[in-house]
């Protein structure tokens, strides 16, 4: 029977045959009336954190400068790489704590606006990853900063190639001068 939408009335066997064993249990078996209800605490909210979320990084991130590199194996840079990253990061007068660092194998199926929107970058530089790579709108070389979205960009070969070739470095140094004003 069913007085409006919101109070449905069910046959006392229907409940019973629904509900067979007790629905609050006492210690002794016989059917249990409760009165009052018992006052429940409210759960505490759950931080859920979006599944594209980029939780693997490097750095703090405090100049809004990302690092995007694309190395084998995953994972962020190793010894060496990291080495010469402080290195360029130096010679720039910043730090590792001003840029954030993120291996792109990692995050491979997350795109360039979650990325920029996350990070809130100012200024990205691809090491050995390309514009196609993070499904930028624009294709555009190595060495060639590139403004997309407010952004700039600066796709360059990946930190071991730059480090063992002196053109390469020149090259770079040459992109990093104009992209940071050094």
């Amino acid at each position: 029977m069913v007085d409006n939408i919101n109070k449905i009335i069910l046959p006392d066997t229907l409940v019973a045959d629904l509900y067979e064993s007790l629905l609050v249990e006492t210690e002794h078996s016989g059917p249990a009336i409760k009165s009052e209800p018992e006052s429940v605490a409210e759960p505490e909210p759950v931080q859920i954190k979006p599944a594209n979320e980029i939780t693997l990084t490097l750095g703090q991130n405090r100049k809004n400068i990302l690092v995007i590199v694309k190395n084998e194996p995953a994972g962020l840079p190793g010894e060496n790489d990291l080495a010469f990253l402080t290195g360029i990061l130096q010679a720039c007068k910043l730090e590792l704590d001003d840029i954030v660092v993120i291996s792109l194998q990692d995050y491979a199926s997350v795109g360039y606006k979650i990325i920029l929107n996350q990070f809130n970058s100012k200024q990205v530089i691809l090491f050995g990853a390309s514009a196609a790579d993070l499904d930028l709108p624009v294709l555009f070389p190595d060495f060639q900063v590139q403004t997309v979205a407010k952004t700039q960009f600066l796709s360059a070969p990946a930190l071991a190639a730059i480090s063992a070739d002196k053109l390469l470095k020149s090259k770079l140094w040459v992109c990093l001068r104009r992209l940071f004003n050094v």
